[in-house]
């Protein structure tokens, strides 16, 4: 599903693959020396995180994400994106990195980091009904959010394979907050001009409550999202070499 580097970005610094000179492994409680480590890395920028096998954090792709919200309530819509960027994270800061013990069993972690402005840019395809009105396209989005603030959160357990211990992530919880939100959905109702107009104004108008009626399946869609990709590192790389154990 998604492939949505941030969380790399936090826990890639620790991997004992090709680590930049100026970022040091850290002890697994030590959460200041881990913060430090986790967005000097952030900064590093694309080369490096080629060294480490990873993608770009700035711009990051998204390959798919699903948002589907149905029932009876005032927004009902099956949203998709499909090969969009999300912009901005590179520009992030982690504040907060806790919860990793030397036996990854069990790890309740947590992680919140904060951008200014994040920003969706891709193909979309959208129907359903925003409030009073119903919507439906297919084209282009432009999504801001502005002074994306995200909380992170999974459990953890052990897994012996190979005569090595590796972690994996087993439930996963995603939140986040906003104090601004603007967008721009091209070609929507078949590229009648001037009922898109008057849609993306209603939208930017009313964007706090739709964020707020969409949040429960953006943040399921993202937590699963955030659980593969990390699963996709600390499957593969042994638990012991991402710290300074």
């Amino acid at each position: 599903m998604l492939r949505l580097a941030i969380l790399i970005t936090f826990v890639c610094f620790c991997s004992g693959a090709e680590i930049p000179s100026s970022i040091k492994k850290c002890k697994v409680d030590n959460d200041a020396c881990l913060i430090k480590a986790a967005n000097l890395l952030l900064q590093k920028g694309v080369d490096e995180y080629i060294k480490l096998g990873l993608k770009s954090v700035d711009p990051l792709l998204i390959e798919k994400m699903d948002i589907n919200q149905g029932g009876n309530g005032p927004v009902t819509i099956d949203l998709k994106f499909r090969n969009v960027y999300l912009h901005g994270l590179g520009k992030a800061e982690i504040y907060k990195v806790h919860g990793f013990q030397t036996d990854p069993d069990k790890n309740k972690l947590e992680m919140r980091l904060k951008t200014k402005l994040g920003t969706i840019k891709g193909p979309y395809q959208i129907k359903g009904q925003m409030l009073v009105l119903p919507i439906s396209g297919t084209g282009n989005v432009t999504l801001n959010l502005e002074n994306l603030d995200i909380t992170l959160k999974f459990l953890t357990k052990k897994i012996e394979k190979n005569g090595k211990t590796y972690m994996s992530i087993e439930k996963s919880k995603f939140s986040y907050d906003v104090t601004g939100a603007n967008v721009n959905f091209t070609n929507l109702f078949n590229g009648d001009k001037e009922l898109g107009d008057n849609m993306n104004r209603f939208l930017n108008i009313n964007w706090k409550i739709l964020l707020d009626e969409l949040k429960k399946p953006i943040s399921s869609s993202f937590s699963i999202l955030f659980k593969d990709l990390l699963n996709e590192m600390f499957n593969n790389i042994p638990y012991n070499e991402f710290f300074e154990i």
